[in-house]
């Protein structure tokens, strides 16, 4: 049997777990620590020899036999080992055993949980959710967390699922002041999402409040630098929400949240 890399803190033989992919009738395994798939597939973990066991391949990891290269390479139509590791490590089926699982679901949940504070306020106190509010609001309400889907997916739907409760939860937006050359203002505003108001009163420079959400104020500002460069300035408002937000939001969460819950649905009828 191929050598066995044991990530710092783990054991092996109570903490191997088995990655397996199957195409056009052949089966590969991969040898994985089980409670690090799912934070490499969420983005988490960047190393992957923190969640390989052994960069081998194998027909049958439980026997020790491995695959051979050739039948490897052809079926899953890559070029060498490495990446035929990180397709099956990406797109195969985590086999847990039930204390395995467990664990899983119990950390995916506190990932999830934290995503969800980070993207949501109270619409009665406008703060802040925290994530330990979070997960009992999710025991309330029953939700059931699936083990190989990924955080922010589920993240998605629980904050559907809260709406749907009658929680008194909304997704936070962040409102921002942009600043702009009156030439360069119709561009910058074409880049914004729900912009609130637009003053040219000053002849030098025009000012957009706009509202972004947590999670896509990065992307928006990085943008937004490579496509005006010195000639932008933002200045952070407040973190807000109000009613008009939820009414804005729902057509996003009947098409794209649908979308990736639909995606979700293929998922899991594929398993």
């Amino acid at each position: 049997m191929a050598d066995i890399i044991i990530p710092v803190g783990q054991k092996l033989l109570s903490n191997v777990s088995i990655v397996k992919l199957k195409k056009n009738g052949k089966q590969f395994e991969i040898a994985v620590t089980p409670n690090k798939v799912t934070s490499w597939r969420n983005g988490l973990e960047k190393d992957i020899d923190e969640v390989v066991q052994s960069h081998s391949i194998f027909s049958n990891v439980d026997r020790g036999m491995l695959a051979k290269q050739s039948e490897v390479l052809e079926t899953l139509e890559v070029d060498d080992m490495e990446k035929a590791l990180r397709l099956i490590l990406d797109q195969g089926k985590l086999k847990l055993a039930e204390k395995e699982r467990k664990l899983v679901i119990e950390n995916l949940t506190k990932d999830i949980a934290s995503i969800v504070a980070s993207q949501c306020v109270n619409v009665n106190t406008e703060r802040p959710l925290t994530p330990s509010t979070v997960e009992r609001a999710m025991k309330e309400i029953g939700f059931s967390v699936k083990p190989t889907k990924p955080a922010k997916t589920q993240a998605l739907k629980v904050i559907r699922d809260l709406k749907a409760a009658h929680y008194p939860t909304a997704r936070a937006k962040i409102r921002l002041v942009f600043y702009i050359t009156p030439e360069h203002a119709e561009k910058m505003i074409s880049m914004l999402p729900l912009v609130e108001k637009v003053d040219k009163s000053d002849l030098n420079q025009t000012a957009v409040i706009a509202q972004v959400e947590p999670g896509s104020l990065r992307q928006v500002v990085k943008e937004l630098a490579e496509q005006f460069g010195a000639d932008i300035k933002i200045d952070i408002l407040e973190l807000y929400v109000s009613p008009t937000m939820e009414a804005s939001e729902k057509k996003q969460d009947e098409t794209g949240d649908k979308k990736q819950e639909n995606d979700s649905d293929e998922e899991e009828n594929n398993e």
